[in-house]
């Protein structure tokens, strides 16, 4: 083969390499934008607000109420507020497992646990009980991921070098070039934990089979 077919030949593969998938998929001029999204979807409410996916039912709401207490300190969280008249019990926000943090449980997944270790987040976890119609109780584990997010450092000249991976925030709120405010650094809800909910459910459950058993 001549070195003029090799190259066309290298040639053709880069550009169909280069080209992808683009060439054949239909483009849609009245497709929704991606940056399109519902504003509150950004808010820890939002998601709190949503279904839960799992249950662990009981006769006892002293058993559930012992059992998320023991259960959520279990898997590394800290106990933020208790209602014990409406059920609640919530915690305070935790910034999320290294792959090296072998002795802390607030991830269920590897998955979860990928998604940890490349970005900064944080979990903060709803455990509520609530009382059915037959006089039986109810919880439902709900765990919301936050992320982190700081905007870019300016850095014009040497002396700010310094400071451009500094923890410490000189300037909380900034402002763009129309003059609206923007925060500097924040943390967002993204999503459910839907993981490490079945993984709350499943110590509970376990715990309150455990007290039957012993009674």
């Amino acid at each position: 083969m001549s070195s003029v077919m090799i190259r066309s030949l290298l040639c053709s593969v880069l550009c169909c390499t280069l080209a992808g998938c683009f060439v054949f998929q239909p483009v849609d001029p009245n497709a929704k934008r991606s940056t399109a999204v519902d504003a509150n979807r950004a808010y820890s409410e939002y998601w709190f607000n949503q279904p839960a996916v799992v249950k662990v039912e009981s006769s006892s709401f002293d058993v559930l109420w012992d059992a998320c207490e023991r259960v959520a300190r279990d898997c590394s969280f800290a106990i933020d507020r208790t209602d014990y008249r409406t059920g609640l019990l919530t915690t305070q926000p935790l910034v999320s497992k290294q792959f090296f943090e072998f002795w802390m449980h607030d991830i269920a997944s590897l998955h979860e646990q990928t998604q940890s270790d490349l970005n900064t987040l944080r979990r903060v976890a709803h455990f509520q009980i609530r009382k059915l119609d037959d006089g039986s109780y109810v919880y439902e584990p709900k765990v919301v991921i936050e992320r982190y997010s700081m905007a870019e450092r300016r850095i014009t000249n040497v002396i700010q070098y310094r400071d451009a991976f500094s923890i410490n925030h000189s300037v909380v709120e900034d402002r763009n070039e129309e003059g609206q405010p923007v925060r500097q650094f924040y943390w967002y809800a993204e999503r459910r934990d839907e993981a490490m909910e079945r993984a709350l459910a499943d110590r509970v459950r376990g715990y309150v089979q455990a007290m039957a058993s012993a009674k």
